[in-house]
C-alpha cells in the first residue's frame, strides 16, 4: 500500500517537471513585450545607435591676401597669399589674373610655395580685378576679393570746351567765332608739355581749319585754359574736334614740346594723324566734339584808302582819293552805298569843321568780291583836311560786322 502510493507520487513529480519544461518553450518562442500566461511582459531597454565615422572634407583653396578693400598702384610690389583645406593631392600652382572675369595675364605656371611677389603693371587700371589659383591639374581653384588697380600716371581730359559767337547779336551765327578749352590733369602723376588741336570741319566743300596750341606741364590736378579767335570761309554747318596730347606721348617732367602754329589747309587728308599718348590710362577723354553753324551773311570790310597825289596837294587842284572795299562775308551785298566825307573850307578860306559829302552805289557785290572806287575832290583852302570813306553808310546792308567798313585819311593843301 505505501509502496504504491509512493509510487504515485514519483509519476505526479514527473509530470509537473514535464509541464514547467513545456512552458519555458513556449516562453522562449513568443514575441518579445507581450504577456505569457495573460501577465506583461517587462520593458526591454532602447539599443543606443553606436555614432558614424565624420564626412570627409571637401578640398578648395582660398586667398589670404588680398582681403577685401585692398587696392594696388601701378608698380606697387604686391604679396599674393593663399591656403588650402583638405587634401588637394599637390603643391604645384598657377596663378592668374582676371578683370570682370575675363583673363589679362598669368603671373605663374608652376608655383610651388603657397605665396607669390608681383609687381603690378604700369599698364593696367581701373576696377574689377581679381586673381585666381589653381592646383597645375585645374582640380581645385580659388578666386581673390575684387580689388582695383589705381593709376599712377597723369591723366590728360577736355573739361570744358565751345565755340560762340563773337558778335552775338549776328543772326544765325558769326563767321568770326572764339573757341575756349580748359584742359586738366586728372591722373595721379605730373604731366610734361603736350599739344592740342583743333580741327573745324565744314560739311558742304572740302574746307580744313587746323590750331595747333601748345600745352604746359600740369601737376595733379592743374588745369590751364585755351582760347582762340577764328574767322570760318564758309558759312553753314561746321564740325569742330579738339584733343589733347595730339602728335606726341605726354612727356615727363623736364621734357620739352614742339611749338605749333595756326594753318588752314585745304582738306583734312593734308593733316598727319595724332599719335595717341599711351602712357594715359584713358584716351577716351582726350577728344571732345562739338557743332557751329554760320549764318549766310555778306561783311563789307574797307580794305585801303590812299590819295593821289601822294605828298603834293595844291589848293583849287584835284586831288583822287581811291579806296578798296571786300565783301569777305558768306553771301552777296546789294545797293552798297560808299560815301566820302571830308572837312572843307569855312567862310574865311580856311580849313574848318564843316563837311562836304560825296556818295556812290554799287548794285551788288558778291561773297569774296571785291571794288575799287574813286573820288575826286578839291579845296580852294590851304590846311589839313581829313577824309572818312564808309562802305554801307545807310546800314542798310545786314553784316557779320560793323566795325571794318571805314577808314580815313588825311589831305593837306598848300599854295601853288
Amino acid at each position: 500500500m505505501n509502496g504504491q502510493w509512493f509510487s504515485r507520487l514519483r509519476a505526479i513529480g514527473w509530470l509537473a517537471v514535464a509541464l514547467g519544461l513545456t512552458s519555458l518553450a513556449a516562453a522562449a518562442h513568443h514575441a518579445p513585450g507581450t504577456a505569457i500566461s495573460g501577465k506583461p511582459a517587462a520593458k526591454q531597454p532602447t539599443p543606443v545607435p553606436r555614432p558614424s565615422a565624420p564626412p570627409p572634407i571637401a578640398a578648395s583653396l582660398y586667398f589670404t591676401a588680398p582681403v577685401p578693400g585692398d587696392r594696388f598702384h601701378q608698380g606697387d610690389s604686391a604679396t599674393i597669399r593663399w591656403a588650402r583645406v583638405g587634401n588637394i593631392g599637390q603643391n604645384c600652382f598657377q596663378l592668374h589674373l582676371f578683370r570682370n572675369h575675363a583673363h589679362v595675364l598669368s603671373i605663374a605656371d608652376q608655383e610651388s610655395h603657397f605665396h607669390r611677389q608681383w609687381t603690378v603693371p604700369d599698364t593696367l587700371s581701373g576696377t574689377g580685378y581679381m586673381f585666381r589659383v589653381l592646383t597645375c591639374d585645374r582640380r581645385y581653384y580659388g578666386d581673390s576679393p575684387s580689388f582695383p588697380i589705381i593709376s599712377s600716371k597723369p591723366d590728360l581730359m577736355v573739361a570744358q570746351h565751345s565755340v560762340t559767337p563773337i558778335n552775338a547779336a549776328v543772326p544765325g551765327g558769326d563767321m568770326r567765332v572764339r573757341f575756349r578749352a580748359r584742359v586738366d590733369n586728372i591722373g595721379a602723376g605730373p604731366a610734361g608739355p603736350s599739344r592740342a588741336r583743333l580741327q573745324m570741319i565744314h560739311s558742304g566743300p572740302a574746307a580744313l581749319r587746323v590750331e595747333v596750341f601748345d600745352v604746359p606741364g600740369l601737376a595733379f590736378g592743374g588745369h590751364h585754359h585755351l582760347s582762340k579767335d577764328l574767322t570760318l570761309s564758309l558759312s553753314g554747318a561746321w564740325t569742330y574736334r579738339f584733343e589733347v596730347d595730339w602728335g606726341d606721348q605726354v612727356h615727363e617732367d623736364g621734357e620739352g614740346s614742339p611749338s605749333g602754329s595756326g594753318r588752314v589747309i585745304a582738306t583734312e587728308q593734308d593733316v598727319p594723324a595724332a599719335d595717341s599718348g599711351q602712357t594715359e590710362p584713358d584716351l577716351g577723354n582726350n577728344l571732345a566734339t562739338g557743332c557751329y553753324s554760320v549764318a549766310a551773311l555778306p561783311d563789307l570790310e574797307m580794305t585801303s584808302l590812299f590819295k593821289d597825289p601822294e605828298h603834293a596837294q595844291y589848293i583849287n587842284r584835284t586831288v583822287k582819293i581811291t579806296g578798296h572795299v571786300t565783301n569777305v562775308g558768306t553771301a552777296p551785298a546789294r545797293n552798297v552805298r560808299l560815301e566820302i566825307s571830308c572837312t572843307q573850307c569855312n567862310m574865311g578860306l580856311a580849313s574848318g569843321s564843316a563837311f562836304e559829302t560825296h556818295s556812290q552805289t554799287l548794285p551788288s557785290l558778291g561773297a569774296r568780291d571785291d571794288h575799287w572806287f574813286h573820288f575826286n575832290l578839291s579845296w580852294p583852302c590851304q590846311g589839313e583836311q581829313t577824309c572818312r570813306v564808309k562802305a554801307d553808310s545807310a546800314n542798310a546792308v545786314q553784316e557779320f560786322r560793323e566795325d571794318n567798313n571805314e577808314k580815313s585819311i588825311t589831305v593837306r593843301t598848300k599854295i601853288l
